[in-house]
């Protein structure tokens, strides 16, 4: 986690330090500290979302868009795994972008993803997918339910939706899990920065608003959830 200033001195109260997926700033290949840094309490990341199907369609080939990709970790990972598939990266976010491109050079991917830089309110997509995936992204936008209808409207028939996300508890049994109550640390974190997480409810509303069929809702393990719609 960078030490953006205010870090460091957080972490000198003893409070837990929560870092959300991959720590900023540390080499995800070899944990090297690339600057400032704290030492987190916690490290939380995502369970894989990939069902059998959709690993079949990568293995197979097709083209896949992860919207608003972030550092394009997700990116990589799939190109290094799977030869076949084309895929696109859209992203908003200046520092992102570079990161992705970085990442994609470095890995010798060029060829293989491409890094498209949108504005955060643009709901076009480059061109029509077989698997469209978001992470850790939907609550952010602006209007998640154009975004859903852009991205239904750009899936091909036969293809897949999927959109990961952590959601708030429904229950007040829930917040006193030491996941509800990491849940409740990262959403007043992404209040201050404007955002903030969702009940699986504003999700519901979200698809039905974009017009799409009612997704598939998946609780994993690791305690995020899968939406899932499938394109007949």
């Amino acid at each position: 986690m960078v030490d953006t200033g205010g870090n460091a001195a957080a972490a000198q109260t003893g409070a837990p330090v929560v870092a959300v997926d991959l720590p900023s700033g540390v080499n995800s290949d070899t944990g090297q500290v690339l600057g400032r840094a704290v030492r987190c309490t916690h490290t939380v990341t995502f369970q894989g979302a990939l069902g059998s199907k959709d690993v079949a369609r990568l293995v197979a080939g097709g083209r896949v868009l992860d919207v608003h990709c972030g550092g394009g970790r997700w990116l990589a990972a799939k190109a290094q795994r799977f030869p076949e598939p084309e895929l696109v990266g859209i992203e908003a976010e200046p520092d992102s972008i570079s990161r992705a491109r970085a990442l994609v050079e470095d890995a010798g991917l060029g060829g293989r993803i491409r890094i498209q830089p949108v504005a955060r309110t643009e709901v076009t997509r480059p061109g029509r997918f077989d698997l469209i995936y978001y992470q850790y992204a939907l609550h952010f936008l602006p209007d998640p339910a154009a975004s859903l209808r852009a991205s239904w409207e750009a899936l091909e028939p036969g293809g897949t939706m999927l959109v990961l996300d952590w959601l708030l508890p429904t229950e007040a049994d829930e917040m006193r899990t030491i996941h509800g109550e990491l849940v409740a640390g990262v959403h007043v974190d992404e209040v201050f920065m404007g955002a903030g997480l969702r009940d699986v409810a504003a999700y519901r509303g979200w698809f039905a608003e974009a017009g799409t069929p009612e997704p598939e809702v998946i609780e994993l393990p690791s305690g995020a959830t899968l939406f899932v719609l499938d394109r007949p």
